[in-house]
């Protein structure tokens, strides 16, 4: 599973580079020099600002999974089979989180600018990065093996690409874009279940062999 996970982050991380580093600078200046809009860069650099430290508080609604989950974890094999539903819990309220946050920062993208606006694609790249770079401040202060940052991160960063392309570039469906969204991040809330539920087994083995 592991194997699978990194050989998706492998795939996915030229385009998704591009569009970490280039998607808000592409978007703002598009704004400004072609629509004279310095209104929505302004504001989404000043939200950028506050975002990673007011979406801290929303976090701390894990730890009260996280606490018992971890102290449980601690106390060998069956100390985690007890802890894994805390542990499940906690990741979904992460995931929950994250989740929320895309799907409300592009909402506001789409309706500050209006749906079959010309300048919708560059509120769409503001957002990509409004969406994103709070979470990506937070892991870059975490280290590599914190997957319970990590994984929903790079999710988060797919689940926006593909917001890109359904608001921006296909037939706008409401109903198609929430159930892309959180389909994907569903779908990695369920591998970084089955990537923690793989340690645990591999945890108990070793120490059988031990």
């Amino acid at each position: 599973m592991k194997n699978l996970f990194l050989s998706m982050t492998t795939l996915l991380s030229l385009p998704l580079a591009f569009l970490n580093f280039g998607a808000g600078i592409v978007g703002a200046l598009w704004l400004i020099i072609s629509y004279s809009n310095w209104e929505t860069p302004l504001l989404a650099f000043g939200v950028s600002m506050i975002a990673p430290f007011a979406l801290s508080f929303p976090l701390m609604i894990p730890i009260i999974f996280g606490i018992p989950a971890m102290y449980l974890m601690e106390k060998g094999f069956f100390g985690k089979i007890l802890g894994f539903p805390f542990f499940i819990l906690a990741g979904l309220a992460t995931w929950s989180i994250y989740t929320i946050w895309g799907m409300y920062v592009f909402d506001q993208a789409t309706q500050m600018s209006g749906i079959n606006s010309p300048d919708l694609l560059p509120h769409l790249l503001i957002a990509y990065s409004l969406s994103t770079s709070p979470w990506a401040y937070m892991a870059s202060k975490e280290p590599p093996e914190n997957n319970s940052i990590w994984f929903p991160l790079f999710f988060t960063q797919i689940a926006a690409a593909a917001n890109i392309y359904t608001i921006g570039i296909t037939d706008y469906n409401p109903m198609k874009i929430t159930l892309t969204y959180v389909g994907i991040m569903i779908i990695g809330f369920i591998i970084s279940v089955l990537i923690g539920g793989v340690e645990m087994k591999n945890y108990r083995k070793d120490n059988i062999s031990s």
